[in-house]
């Protein structure tokens, strides 16, 4: 699995769906992702993936200029990693889509700095007629 990711032999679509991964793994699964030149989707949903595994995930990201669309939907995201993937999206034109439902991205709505950070780089791309 990591081998093919380091050799640009994965799929264009790559989940993790069913394992339990820990910090560790998932930091050397990252390290993976960022210089492959393959992979289109990744697939992190319901991971209990912290705030701070989310920057370093946003981190790792920044290179890779092949990674279209990345699923974070169900983990403990917070404001911090909103602020960095509002960096990512600044940095990586080519990240189209980034799925984060059901984080707390607000700490219960008593943290708003990453949400705004998120809503400044947000533009309405006239091409598509969507918001990215």
């Amino acid at each position: 699995m990591i081998s093919d990711l380091l050799d640009n032999k994965s799929s264009a679509d790559f989940s993790i769906t069913g394992l339990d991964l820990k910090e560790a793994q998932i930091r050397v699964l990252m390290r993976a992702v960022s210089k492959n030149k393959t992979l289109k989707t990744l697939s992190l949903s319901r991971k209990k993936i912290s705030d701070d595994d989310g920057v370093d995930i946003c981190e790792c990201l920044m290179d890779n200029m092949c990674l279209e669309k990345l699923e974070l939907e169900g983990n403990n995201l917070g404001p911090k990693t909103a602020e960095a993937i509002a960096k990512l999206i600044t940095a990586n034109p080519f990240i189209r889509t980034i799925d984060l439902e059901n984080n707390d991205l607000t700490v219960s709505a008593k943290e708003h700095k990453g949400i705004l950070s998120l809503a400044k780089v947000s533009s309405f791309d006239e091409k598509s007629s969507k918001f990215i």
